[in-house]
């Protein structure tokens, strides 16, 4: 089961609805900091504990093509932050920090349009740093969930595919 982590602030009943959607969607909203991203958007420091996993220098570390134990088997308990893309998250100002934070830590995120939404404007954190946009719809969200190794799948809140993003290239 996926732990989904909230991004961005949203009214009690929107919290309420977003926690029926993903259970039917055979996940769980965790209420907790979001994808190692404390309240305030104030990233962890993972620099700050030493990893007991983590070789020390002097030993060698798994060669390539070499998979270790613990990453052979599925990870059934993936966390991925969700967004609820309304017009009040194109206000959150410490949504950028957290989506920051998200992406440092590696977490997805998923944008949900919610119910009704006719403008398709995203928040430019998401954009920079989001994933799949799928509709108010738990197989949309159980497909996005799943298909952590595929391309995003962006949709408009009418579930037409948007215009692919322009992708900002860097010269070398």
């Amino acid at each position: 089961m996926s732990k989904v982590r909230l991004l961005g602030s949203i009214d009690d009943e929107t919290r309420e609805a977003l926690r029926k959607l993903l259970a039917e969607a055979g996940c769980e909203l965790v209420d907790e900091e979001a994808c190692g991203v404390d309240p305030d958007g104030e990233v962890d420091d993972p620099d700050g504990v030493e990893d007991p996993e983590a070789p020390e220098d002097d030993e060698p570390g798994p060669a390539d093509g070499d998979v270790a134990v613990e990453d052979a088997e599925p990870r059934g308990d993936e966390e991925v932050g969700v967004i609820v893309l309304s017009l009040a998250c194109l206000a959150d100002e410490g949504l950028e920090r957290a989506m920051q934070g998200a992406a440092a830590r590696g977490c997805r995120v998923i944008g949900i349009w919610p119910p009704g939404t006719r403008d398709e404007t995203l928040p430019r954190a998401f954009e920079d740093y989001g994933g799949d946009t799928v509709t108010w719809d738990a197989g949309r969200l159980r497909g996005a969930l799943s298909s952590a190794d595929t391309a995003p799948g962006w949709l408009k809140p009418d579930a037409q595919p948007r215009a692919e993003r322009q992708t900002k290239r860097n010269k070398c």
